[in-house]
């Protein structure tokens, strides 16, 4: 991971890397947050469940993990995994 050296809060992930929120990694609901190969951190203002947070948080780069990038899949091959999973929008 490379730190900007024009703005602190900006990360850029290694290559075929991606960064994923670590918390989210624990809620068994939803699957883990893929942000991309790039982060701007800021604040946080909702929990690991969507709720809003009495006062904001301020985002740190030890909250986010690199991972290896998914594997990215073609348009008609997401529908039918939706379709075998039962997972598809109506």
């Amino acid at each position: 991971m490379t730190q900007d050296s024009k703005n602190i809060k900006h990360y850029i992930a290694d290559e075929g890397k991606v960064f994923q929120r670590i918390y989210d990694g624990f809620n068994k609901l939803s699957k883990p947050l893929i942000l991309g190969n790039e982060l701007i951190l800021g604040n946080i203002i909702l929990n690991s469940n969507g709720d809003m947070l009495n006062a904001p948080i301020e985002d740190k780069i030890e909250y986010y993990e690199e991972v290896d990038a998914p594997e990215r899949k073609s348009r008609e091959e997401a529908i039918e995994e939706q379709e075998q999973n039962g997972t598809a929008e109506d």
